[in-house]
């Protein structure tokens, strides 16, 4: 196990470190130094806070394992699952941006197993509650139920930012599950706000959180049935309207399309209408291309075959013309000395609604000239 880790001073600028609470921060540098040479120590906050915080009776896991999820949510820490074992593990990207030095041990070892499964931090959540807290710690839920909760194992009221702390935690796994795949999510600041002024218990944050999880595939089952689905109005308004108590629509295709889904099966058929037109548009596009290829390609028979009958300035006045593209140009310079600059006999192409016409009159003209 290490004795000690450098540090550079940049950590001080560090965002993700700089918008944690300040208790947080600290578990980050208590932790820090009895992590082993890979990063890693145990997740089970009983474990975390003997290590830790030997002489802080006023701490308790439960304060340390909020903290931790706080480092969690903001990408310090991971934490995986081995044989029923928990184990935190420092971000590696995290330590490139603060400049932490990790230095392996000769052996190259892990005091801790390798990962089997990395835990998302509501699995860790769900995890913790059921294998260490309420165990270790027999008295006290880990729930929050108002601004003055007191803790059954020993009467203390929970201070104001630590409960904080406790609803950040539950509104950054909200706003990860509440995604933009049906609408945009809206404002974090208002729908954080919104989420304060609930007073979120574990039972409320349960339901909500399975609320979303249920809507989104909900919605995605309607998709697949060709039903309309609704978006999601913006995260703050659907906290505040309470739609987490919406009932789930029915995915059952059976009946007369009407209402909504109507609308969307009239939508469809128009965006199918739209991307059929779009398609004919390209082809035209590229039959277009196709005869200015071969006007251009006539062109440079026509220049080729004349060539050698003309005097440097004509030849040099044409391949100017091709070299720049300017294809008309050069059709009238050619043009000029195929038919002895005759220029009452010149082709004059006015009021041509399209390329594509323009050169098939300019074809049309040199085949009745070549015959």
């Amino acid at each position: 196990m290490a004795r000690r880790r450098m540090l550079e001073v940049s950590i001080a600028y560090d965002e993700h470190l700089n918008s944690v609470s300040e208790f947080a921060e600290l578990i980050f540098y208590r932790i820090l130094p009895h992590s082993d040479d890979f990063g890693r120590f145990n997740g089970n906050p009983n474990i975390i806070k003997a290590r830790t915080m030997p002489m802080r009776n006023k701490r308790s896991a439960e304060d340390i394992f909020n903290a931790v999820c706080e480092l969690i949510n903001v990408g310090l820490l991971r934490v995986y699952q081995n044989q029923e074992k928990t184990v935190l593990q420092f971000n590696d990207e995290a330590f490139k941006r603060i400049n932490a030095v990790l230095v392996k041990n000769n052996k190259g070892l892990s005091e801790y197993p390798e990962p089997e499964k990395w835990l998302e931090i509501d699995e860790y959540i769900e995890h913790v509650k059921a294998t260490c807290l309420t165990r270790a710690i027999v008295s006290k839920k880990y729930k929050v139920n108002s601004k003055k909760q007191k803790v059954e194992s020993n009467g203390e009221e929970k201070r104001p930012e630590e409960i904080e702390d406790q609803t950040k935690i539950w509104f950054e796994i909200f706003w990860k599950t509440f995604t933009n795949e049906f609408g945009e999510k809206g404002s974090k600041k208002d729908a954080y706000e919104q989420f304060l002024k609930m007073n979120i218990n574990q039972d409320l944050f349960d339901k909500i959180i399975s609320a979303v999880k249920n809507q989104i595939e909900n919605k995605k089952q309607l998709n697949t049935a060709g039903k309309f689905a609704s978006n999601f109005p913006h995260a703050v308004r659907w906290l505040k309207k309470e739609r987490w108590k919406d009932e789930l629509q029915s995915t059952s295709t059976s009946g007369p399309l009407q209402g909504k889904e109507l609308s969307l099966m009239v939508e469809k058929k128009n965006a199918e209408e739209r991307r059929r037109e779009q398609k004919e548009l390209k082809e035209l596009e590229k039959r277009e291309k196709e005869k200015e290829k071969i006007f251009h390609s006539e062109i440079l028979k026509r220049f080729s075959a004349l060539k050698p009958q003309l005097n440097n300035q004509k030849s040099e006045e044409i391949q100017k013309a091709i070299n720049g593209e300017i294809w008309m140009r050069a059709d009238r310079l050619i043009y000029e000395v195929e038919t002895g600059g005759l220029k009452e006999k010149s082709v004059e192409i006015k009021n041509v609604n399209t390329l594509g016409t323009a050169i098939e009159t300019v074809l049309e003209m040199n085949e009745r000239i070549t015959t």
